[in-house]
């Protein structure tokens, strides 16, 4: 798909379509292989465009739900439990989406969750929507879909943990973030989890599909969107699939390059650690007349305003990364052989990094992280970083000159014996690294972006005019979150205002 942005009216008009064996009006409209150009099925001399199909629908649904990672498991599992024949097609060949291979930290003080299993570290709902109405003060309707969002987000933590029986690492573990709960093997040790969440989405009776790439809008004569054709990757075939109500749960498109240059051009020649997030789904809401919102680094619908840019980096691998924020540690430049930021803060690190003018950051721990609560997580980062007994021995492993990192080792334990990090505000784990050293030189890349289709409080897609698109819905990064909960919590909105739509016809 391309990032070109196509009218509602400007749609590949195919002739004899079938439906269910009995011929309807019916057309595509989208920006796929063939998506834009204007075609009557065939002309006198025979003409047809490459490719396509007349449309012949192979499953006919009440909910469609595209996208099988956070958000779009949520979604599927509410409007199967709400009573919709719910379909999932996923573009990939498995569950999870971009979220099964990340660190896998739920952050969510103010859930019900947090407050039974963790109360001190809690916050009330009431609080946390205090903070958000202060953030969108003069601007109400924001309000209204972050609001949803978080109930959401209440409901589906309680969902994964109550009734699915899914665990997280036991008990609280100091750490710079409130109710931050990791998997039970460490950081990104997340499979169990989405397995098990994967499989009680199905038992709810939600079907899925995999290898099944959404391509192109179906709409009828008045211009409604009835369906969606697909590209089946595992059969090399288009599938078309009838449905009452679509749900775009395809993710962001910081695997897109056309697309970054288009909304973001100044994050263009920045690495990229995806190569699925190609932003189909916000190019399909596109097709129809969808706006967008925060696409362009405003402030985002769940709270994250885009401090540092419209696009999330992280380092090329979380394995450390996150792990920093629960050890003894600290991270240097190359450039400077200084450190640059408070460690204990996940994001600030690739954010700061370029921000130096630096395009890789040095971490550096010892046993505890190594061996820690995420010490699974950290070992299968083992082929990348370099130990050492001595000082000495690690800068000559990091081919950093001896002095410099002599230097920042003495700097780092007078702020451990002061316990004052005056430079950057850090508090926690201010104590002295113990040999034997580790050392990884991480890389900033491309992971999230911000921003994506504008959607009501229930998740409607909204058009360039702020009416509801009929039928059509978005969720998860696709709509703007950045979050894994907040993702599902939004898929709860999703899947349930969908499921209501399709009962109603």
């Amino acid at each position: 798909m391309s990032g070109t942005d196509f009218g509602r009216r400007e749609f590949l008009k195919l002739a004899g379509a079938v439906a269910a064996g009995s011929a309807v009006s019916a057309a595509l409209v989208g920006c796929g292989a063939a998506g834009g150009q204007e075609s009557s099925g065939g002309s006198a001399t025979g003409d047809r465009v490459l490719g396509w199909t007349d449309v012949e629908f192979a499953h006919d649904v009440d909910v469609l739900v595209i996208g099988a990672g956070p958000s779009g498991l949520a979604a599927a599992y509410t409007a199967a439990k709400a009573g919709a024949n719910t379909l999932c097609v996923e573009k990939q060949l498995s569950y999870g989406g971009d979220a099964a291979n990340a660190a896998n930290g739920w952050v969510a003080p103010e859930s019900k969750v947090c407050a039974d299993l963790r109360p001190e570290e809690a916050i009330t709902m009431e609080d946390c929507l205090a903070a958000f109405k202060a953030t969108y003060a003069d601007n109400q309707y924001y309000y209204e879909v972050v609001e949803a969002w978080q109930y959401g987000l209440d409901s589906w933590f309680s969902t994964v943990v109550y009734d699915f029986g899914v665990k997280f690492m036991e008990g609280g573990h100091p750490c710079s973030y409130g109710g931050f709960f990791l998997p039970p093997d460490g950081v990104g040790e997340a499979s169990e989890i989405w397995g098990t969440i994967f499989e009680n989405v199905q038992a709810a009776g939600a079907q899925f599909i995999f290898n099944m790439k959404a391509d192109t809008f179906i709409v009828g004569e008045n211009d409604q969107i009835t369906g969606l054709r697909c590209w089946d990757s595992a059969n090399s075939k288009w599938v078309d699939i009838k449905a009452k109500s679509i749900i775009i749960a395809t993710g962001g498109f910081a695997s897109n390059q056309e697309m970054i240059a288009k909304y973001y051009p100044e994050y263009y020649n920045k690495g990229c650690i995806t190569s699925t997030s190609m932003g189909e789904g916000i190019n399909l809401g596109l097709s129809v007349g969808a706006a967008t919102y925060g696409i362009e680094g405003g402030v985002l619908p769940d709270g994250n305003q885009g401090a540092w840019g419209p696009c999330n980096y992280n380092p090329h691998l979380e394995n450390i990364h996150v792990a920093q924020t629960m050890g003894r540690s600290f991270s240097i430049l190359p450039t400077t052989g200084k450190r640059f930021y408070d460690e204990t803060m996940v994001h600030e690190a690739p954010f700061e990094c370029l921000g130096a003018g630096a395009y890789s950051w040095w971490a550096i721990w010892d046993d505890q992280i190594t061996y820690g609560p995420n010490a699974k997580s950290v070992q299968r980062a083992g082929d990348e970083w370099v130990t050492g007994n001595t000082v000495e021995e690690l800068a000559t492993k990091m081919k950093m000159p001896v002095n410099v990192i002599q230097e920042v080792f003495d700097d780092y334990a007078r702020i451990c014996e002061n316990g004052v990090d005056d430079e950057f505000g850090r508090t926690m784990f201010l104590e002295n690294l113990e040999p034997p050293y580790y050392a990884l030189q991480v890389y900033p890349v491309r992971y999230k972006t911000h921003g994506g289709l504008k959607v009501s409080k229930l998740d409607e897609v909204l058009d360039t005019n702020d009416q509801p698109i009929p039928g059509l819905y978005a969720a998860g990064v696709a709509a703007g979150t950045v979050h894994i909960l907040p993702a599902g919590g939004s898929g709860v909105v999703a899947g349930q205002a969908a499921a209501d739509y399709a009962a109603s016809l």
